[in-house]
């Protein structure tokens, strides 16, 4: 039986979240505002593109997958309004996906979440259909994970699955389009961190415990691609920490105190591994041409990188390392990552410019 998202079957009581004009933060005002249209909210906008989102989302197939064409069409077409796409209805339909009860303890944070993930950010590509994108993703990774996972040691919980949804709507709050440089010296995760400061008095606001939110910013560190001095960018890290809890002959290095949280426990360095998949996914797994398209975005958001094959195709082949690890995001992606890869490949040799 299809769901029925929009008929608001499930509807999500913003009155659960207090006043906010007491937060210190340059986004007070708009996030106030957010929560007072979600309150008079009444839906309805792009059904038709939004139930074939559902549809896609929701379906489960644990043999194969080929979706890339009807994502990639549906998330170029929310691309193309002027509106910031609904992801309140991304949670919506998560909780009516998992049964989500509406006095669940994390719900509040969750919908904190949403708003914060609403706040315009008009970035070429850091921006809100990025965040929705990779929320999409996430929830995806998170059905597809549990019906292979069964009722074994790393299936997710409900708690799992709302910690996921809510770093995925903050794991790029309040970009400002440029990476972990600053006069031409990195620093670690620096974006990352700085999303969480600014996303962190909120949720303080609404009542979240100090080590929970602690775990979400463990979470969005892995987000970060970047290398820097180490050669090891902390989404290899994620990947490695997940790895040594199954081969003890796996080893990593330079670690801080931020991934102390997934090297003492597996289910939450996988939880980093999705959600540093779903992320990259967006440039690497749908199609070839929003690949393409994504690659344009970043250069031009970056203003460094060359809108070129060679870029995608660095990308995949360094930042991606070839593929995903998990077993979720190999099924859902890796027929289309392979494919996009090759053409990616036969372009870079070309020098081929995406313009």
């Amino acid at each position: 039986m299809s769901r029925t998202i929009h008929n608001y079957l499930m509807k999500l009581n913003w009155d659960k979240l207090p006043d906010l004009n007491g937060i210190e933060s340059a986004h007070t005002k708009v996030v106030q505002k957010q929560l007072l249209a979600a309150m008079s909210q009444s839906g309805g906008e792009n059904l038709d593109v939004y139930n074939r989102l559902e549809d896609l989302l929701t379906s489960v197939n644990t043999e194969s997958y080929d979706w890339g064409d009807d994502i990639a069409s549906i998330f170029s077409e929310l691309r193309q309004s002027t509106k910031t796409p609904d992801i309140p209805f991304l949670l919506r339909l998560l909780c009516d996906f998992f049964d989500i009860e509406d006095d669940h303890n994390l719900l509040p944070f969750a919908m904190m979440a949403t708003l914060l993930a609403m706040v315009d950010n008009e970035n070429p590509y850091h921006n809100n259909h990025h965040f929705f994108e990779v929320i999409c993703m996430v929830i995806k990774l998170c059905i597809i994970h549990n019906a292979l996972e069964g009722d074994q040691e790393l299936s997710l919980s409900n708690d799992d699955i709302l910690i996921l949804f809510i770093s995925a709507c903050i794991h790029d709050f309040d970009h400002k389009g440029k990476g972990n440089l600053i006069d031409g010296k990195h620093f670690p995760s620096l974006v990352e961190m700085r999303s969480c400061a600014h996303a962190k008095p909120f949720f303080i606001h609404v009542g979240m415990p100090e080590k929970e939110f602690d775990k979400i910013e463990s979470l969005i560190i892995c987000t970060d691609v970047s290398r820097g001095d180490f050669g090891s960018s902390p989404a290899k890290q994620a990947r490695d920490i997940f790895l040594s809890h199954a081969h003890e002959n796996v080893k990593v290095s330079n670690l801080n105190y931020l991934y102390k949280t997934l090297i003492d426990d597996k289910k939450m360095s996988l939880m980093a591994l999705l959600l540093a998949e779903a992320d990259i996914a967006m440039s690497s797994a749908l199609t070839y041409e929003f690949s393409k398209d994504m690659t344009r975005l970043v250069a031009s958001e970056s203003q460094v990188l060359r809108p070129s094959a060679k870029t995608l195709y660095g990308f995949m082949e360094v930042i991606c390392h070839g593929g995903f690890l998990s077993r979720a995001a190999n099924l859902v992606f890796g027929q289309n990552f392979q494919a996009i890869l090759l053409e990616a490949q036969a372009d870079s040799e070309k020098d081929v410019l995406y313009s």
